[in-house]
């Protein structure tokens, strides 16, 4: 069985001038229930050969970005705070987060990143403007639950502030 971690944030640590259009080329936008498909095309790329790669299909994807926007992966997707990362109108990464009914609180459910984009900072500069869209949203914390030994992604996470605080 996969042993997940989770990691919390004080947004209050968060500044606000880290997620300003680092990475050339790359626009942010929010998301649309109308990207489920683009979605889970980047959903399939970005795990592909990763901790998290478990030989799902296109099929499997659609049905786990269809959770995800059905509000069955914690709590309700937080669509307006959640974004895309396109170049040139092609989808190369997203962050998408949601409510942790649980924990009564936003979460980071998925940062995905298109294999050819990988290690340019298109997670980073995702993460951080979600997570700078979430306290916009007045939240004071958030939640995220990573796989243990996904290794980029804690590197990412640690690297924006969060810290783990405990098996999920």
């Amino acid at each position: 069985m996969t042993k997940r971690r989770e990691y919390f944030l004080d947004l209050s640590d968060l500044d606000p001038r880290s997620s300003a259009g680092t990475v050339a080329q790359v626009h942010l936008r929010a998301v649309e229930s109308t990207d489920l498909s683009a979605l889970a095309g980047l959903m399939i790329e970005s795990y592909r050969g990763t901790i998290d790669d478990e030989g799902e299909t296109l099929e499997d994807a659609v049905g786990e970005i269809e959770a995800y926007l059905a509000g069955e992966r914690g709590g309700q997707p937080l669509l307006s705070e959640s974004r895309l990362a396109l170049v040139d109108s092609v989808l190369v990464g997203a962050c998408l987060a949601g409510d942790w009914d649980e924990r009564q609180l936003p979460f980071i459910v998925y940062v995905m990143t298109h294999a050819e984009w990988k290690n340019r900072g298109v997670g980073k500069e995702l993460l951080l403007a979600v997570l700078q869209a979430i306290r916009d949203r007045g939240h004071r914390e958030v939640r995220a639950v990573i796989t243990e030994g996904n290794t980029p992604s804690e590197i990412l996470f640690g690297r924006v502030g969060f810290r783990e605080v405990g098996i999920a």
